[in-house]
């Protein structure tokens, strides 16, 4: 009995020395493991990167890791043995001052859009209207499922830590992926044609409606939410062949066409204010141009551009000029007055 005893003593001691050997051994093993995600910047020809924000997002634990750095070279994750997507962008989200990041932790919804404000003229039409701002050139790529596996991380603990394999460092880490993020913000060009008269303007303003508002990153598309965007900048030209015909052209960006976008006339907006010579008539000219965008003909291969060209076909009423002007193009923005609408509802063919 008590050999018996004995046996099963020595039998516990056995189990617990051995239980703690394992338990020291598990400490000391790694369970996961260094990572390179490389990214190429040279197809994002818009602007000079100086920051970029890289998000790993894991399927099966639904869990996501997130690096900013101002090395636009690469980012360096520690992961365990999951299978990943990796999304990267410029700018950090502090840097995003007319953009906003959106559900950036689930991938399903992840999405990009443009900041709202509000305009000194323009009132919008609805509670459900916004007006957005002009993004910030934005850049994104998202990988393939890139795979984590525990023979990776086995192995990477045999070199690193049973043989002492050499330095574990940022160039010793295996490169699971190479990102090449892209610009998705479009330069969109707008010119009004044949604007007869046009000795009687002295500024243009605008607005257009039901643009994309923003960008679904992991979906690959832009959303079917829609914002205006104020048109302020315009340069004026006169035509060479009669002064008294010119036109108006302005840029601003924007995430393009929404999602769903039929190209009908009434689809798009563009509601134009011309402020005369007089500096107190407004001139209010609504515009269907739902059909007139275009990609143009010579554009680069990455790049993201259209135009929108409108013949207007109207002569501007003629004013008397404001006491001490000479007519011309001189007022800007802040120079205008009460508004003395005069609105034409043009069709466009």
């Amino acid at each position: 009995m008590k050999a018996n005893r004995t046996f099963i003593l020595s039998l516990i001691i056995l189990l617990l020395l051995s239980s703690c050997k394992h338990k020291e051994l598990c400490l000391h093993h790694v369970h996961s493991i260094p990572a390179k995600v490389n990214v190429d910047w040279s197809m994002f020809e818009v602007e000079q990167v100086q920051g970029m924000t890289v998000y790993a997002y894991s399927q099966q634990h639904s869990q996501t890791e997130k690096v900013t750095t101002n090395n636009v070279e690469y980012a360096m994750f520690d992961l365990f043995p999951d299978t990943y997507n990796f999304l990267v962008h410029n700018y950090s989200q502090s840097e995003l001052y007319t953009l906003e990041l959106l559900d950036m932790d689930d991938y399903d919804n992840a999405r990009v859009f443009a900041a709202t404000t509000t305009s000194r003229w323009y009132m919008v039409k609805s509670e459900e209207e916004v007006i957005a701002q002009e993004p910030q050139w934005f850049g994104f790529d998202l990988s393939e499922p890139v795979e984590v596996t525990q023979q990776m991380v086995d192995e990477h603990y045999e070199r690193f830590y049973l043989k002492g394999g050499g330095n574990e460092s940022d160039e010793n880490a295996p490169v699971l992926t190479t990102l090449t993020p892209s610009n998705i913000v479009y330069n969109i060009t707008v010119t009004i044609n044949n604007i007869g008269q046009i000795y009687n303007l002295s500024d243009v303003r605008a607005s257009i409606s039901r643009m994309a508002r923003g960008y679904y990153l992991t979906k690959g598309y832009r959303s079917s939410d829609i914002a205006t965007y104020i048109l302020e900048d315009w340069e004026i030209t006169r035509s060479d062949y009669d002064p008294s015909i010119g036109s108006a052209t302005t840029h601003f960006r924007c995430f393009g066409l929404p999602y769903g976008h039929d190209a009908e006339p009434s689809d798009n907006i563009l509601l134009l204010q011309v402020l005369l010579v007089d500096l107190e008539t407004i001139v209010e000219i609504p515009i269907q141009v739902g059909h007139l965008f275009r990609v143009p003909q010579s554009i680069a291969p990455n790049e993201l551009h259209l135009e929108l060209n409108v013949d207007l076909n109207y002569d501007l009423p003629d004013v008397p000029p404001a006491e001490g002007g000479d007519g011309g193009f001189s007022a800007t923005v802040d120079d205008w007055g009460d508004e003395i609408e005069h609105e034409i509802d043009l069709q466009n063919k």
